[in-house]
């Protein structure tokens, strides 16, 4: 992880973990489930079927997944950065 990129994730990580999921999990659900809406069409069958239905639970759903996944992936990373600097620091 570059130093930008630590100090760009230990901003986000002081803004909040349900800040960070919130905001990617409707930047990614919300995008995914409008885009699903136009390709599959569930409205033909009026604007209450259970396809319509499935749509609206599926991808909010996924854009937490999404979300939280990234969260720890990057914490990881994040981590692993820290420790190699500390690493390097006293390796001096």
């Amino acid at each position: 992880m570059k130093t930008e990129e630590l100090q760009a994730w230990q901003q986000t990580r002081a803004a909040g973990k349900g800040k960070f999921i919130l905001i990617n999990a409707v930047a990614w659900g919300l995008p995914m489930l409008l885009i699903m809406l136009y390709i599959n069409q569930p409205f033909v069958d009026g604007w209450w079927s259970k396809a319509v239905w499935v749509h609206l639970l599926v991808w909010p759903l996924a854009g937490l997944a999404f979300a939280l996944i990234l969260w720890h992936l990057t914490e990881r990373k994040y981590q692993r950065a820290l420790k190699q600097l500390k690493e390097e620091h006293h390796g001096l």
